[in-house]
């Protein structure tokens, strides 16, 4: 009987390695992509979605990645976000409030009662005591209140923090309802908060209140006319830089 000759045997296949190396660069290949969609999302969703690939990746604990309405992906034509551009953005958003306020003040002819002036801060509006409040007091005049419509309007038009500012003169208070101007300076800034924040459905969150009393002078405290001068309260129209200050508040305690 004849004998059946065996098959040759297969050579072994030593282009396998080649699957898993496609595979490695199409897992790359989504990564970067994700992350590139991710490039104009806010920096704790990045950091969110850091940490979740990397416990995805090693193997750790039960990551949670980003819901689909957490991420921020850009429309066709948009460009990735550009810090200098939001800068310029800013800045001609605070101009144009700045060129309203001109345009009011030279109309009702309060350029002894207002002052707008561009700082490193943001945008600051001065606002005399003579034209807010009697000496002594925190009560906002009568008169006032029309002045201040028109300024809380201007004020919705942007959407930064806004920090009032009490100041006072060095004279020390005798007698009144204020023990000293550090009372009289914060008492007064949150009249200002506590209307504005009123008005124009703006939202209070925007709203802070802080008083100096007369330990940040415009002028010199030595004649009447410099204390004149800083008695005041400030608007501020904080720059971005110092509106995540103003966000970075501790949650919420609740209460059983």
């Amino acid at each position: 009987m004849v004998k059946k000759t065996k098959e040759a045997e297969h050579k072994g296949n030593h282009e396998r390695w080649l699957l898993t190396y496609a595979d490695m660069i199409t897992l790359l290949m989504t990564f970067f992509i994700v992350l590139y969609a991710m490039s104009i999302a806010d920096s704790s969703k990045m950091r969110k979605l850091a940490e979740s690939l990397h416990d995805a990746f090693l193997g750790q604990g039960n990551p949670q990645l980003l819901k689909s309405d957490e991420m921020v992906m850009p429309k066709e034509g948009d460009a990735l976000s550009n810090p200098g551009d939001e800068g310029k953005a800013e800045e001609t958003r605070m101009g144009e409030v700045q060129d309203m306020l001109y345009e009011f003040i030279e109309k009702e002819n309060l350029a002894t009662e207002i002052s707008v002036e561009m700082e490193e801060r943001g945008l600051v509006i001065r606002l005399s005591e003579s034209m807010l409040f009697a000496s002594g007091e925190d009560t906002i005049k009568a008169d006032a209140y029309r002045k201040l419509a028109v300024v809380s309007k201007m004020l919705t038009t942007i959407p930064n923090y806004i920090r009032v500012e009490g100041h006072t003169d060095n004279v020390p208070m005798h007698g009144g309802a204020f023990r000293s101007n550090w009372q009289l300076s914060t008492e007064r800034a949150t009249r200002i908060v506590e209307h504005l924040s009123s008005r124009q459905g703006a939202s209070p969150l925007r709203y802070s209140a802080i008083g100096y009393a007369e330990y940040r002078p415009l002028a010199t405290n030595k004649t009447e006319t410099g204390r004149a001068e800083n008695r005041r309260v400030e608007i501020v129209i904080l720059k971005t830089e110092l509106n995540r200050s103003e966000e970075n508040r501790p949650a919420a305690v609740k209460f059983n």
